[in-house]
Formats: structure tokens, sequence, C-alpha cells
């Protein structure tokens, strides 16, 4: 699905800026280090529950809307690159 494919990928850019690793966003989040990493794949049963991206968003001191909001770009992007 293509909005899980870029939330996953936005949840990825906002740890990796935070400095963050997956293990450790899994220990800020009481989520396990494989789920973080199925949400950053876009593998998260099709999309995350608003719960789990509240609680990412909290650990890494972003508003959830970061995360809500997709544009055009971002689905295009997300397009051509499930076709790959």
């Amino acid at each position: 699905m293509v909005i899980s494919t870029v939330l996953g990928a936005k949840i990825r850019y906002y740890r990796t800026l935070c400095g963050k690793t997956q293990k450790e966003l899994a220990a800020l989040t009481n989520f396990s280090a494989s789920t973080i990493q199925r949400i950053e794949e876009g593998q998260y049963d099709n999309i995350a529950p608003l719960a789990t991206l509240i609680d990412i968003a909290n650990a890494l001191n972003f508003d959830v809307a970061a995360f809500l909001t997709i544009s055009k770009e971002e689905k295009e992007l997300a397009l051509s690159r499930r076709k790959k």
C-alpha cells in the first residue's frame, strides 16, 4: 500500500534525523525493534494504527501530523518505488 510505504519512510527519516536507531526507538515506545522495522518498510498490516503513530511521534518529539500528511510528490515517489 502506498500510504504505508510513505509513512514508513517518514518515520525512518524523522528517526534518523533524531539520531536514533530502530532499537532505541523501540525502547522509547515499548515496541519491538522488528515492529519498528516493519513499520519503516511499509509492511505493518498495511498501515500502523494511529495510537502507534502517536507513540512514535511523541518518542521523537514530532507532531504526529508530520506523519499523516502525504504530498502528491511523496505518493508518486512511493508508487514508483513499488513498481521496481
